[in-house]
């Protein structure tokens, strides 16, 4: 791995803890541009966001988008890094079952599972109203490019703001991600 694709994972477990702060439009923008390679703008979403929607950032995620613009070229004061403070994910309530069946269940489901390096798959209605996918991947794997991939791909069968999750390993799970796979081992 480049020091960018450490960059990139990193701003990558960044987005997953953001989910659920985030709006669904917010969180498929800023992954596309992490997946296009646009760290920087991913970085100022993060930062202008932050100001906007009230969410806190530690300081290891503070450090690593100065990191990131430093290994960009920016001066340490080019984009002000907001401040560091904690706040609980906001709660989210995960179901197996949605307001409707489609067929794009299927289809994403069979995208991300054809990916080399994913090895699981799951997929819940967050709130009642969006579709969440998980997936699994192995360490190696640019999950980032897995993840702007199926959205584009999701995007193209009509589903608005594809909700894309793929993470590396169980231990690193965000409370967000445990809830959606604490759903399938109760209903699963």
């Amino acid at each position: 791995m480049t020091d960018l694709d450490v960059l990139s994972a990193g701003l990558h477990r960044l987005l997953l803890r953001l989910a659920g702060w985030l709006p669904a439009e917010n969180l498929t923008y800023a992954r596309g541009w992490l997946g296009e390679g646009d760290l920087a703008k991913t970085v100022d979403a993060i930062v202008a966001w932050q100001e906007e929607l009230g969410y806190g950032l530690s300081a290891a995620e503070t450090s690593l988008m100065r990191e990131v613009l430093q290994e960009l070229g920016f001066g340490p004061g080019d984009v002000p890094i907001g401040q560091v403070t904690e706040a609980a994910a906001p709660r989210a309530t995960f179901t197996s079952a949605g307001p409707e069946s489609s067929l794009i269940d299927g289809a994403a489901v069979d995208y991300l599972s054809r990916q080399p390096g994913v090895t699981n798959v799951w997929r819940a209605w967050r709130n009642g109203d969006r579709r969440v996918y998980l997936a699994q991947a192995t360490p190696e794997t640019a999950v980032w490019d897995i993840a702007v991939g199926a959205q584009r791909y999701l995007v193209a069968l009509g589903e608005d703001f594809p909700q894309v999750e793929i993470f590396w390993n169980m231990g690193e799970l965000t409370e967000y991600t445990q809830n959606v796979l604490l759903l399938w081992r109760v209903e699963g």
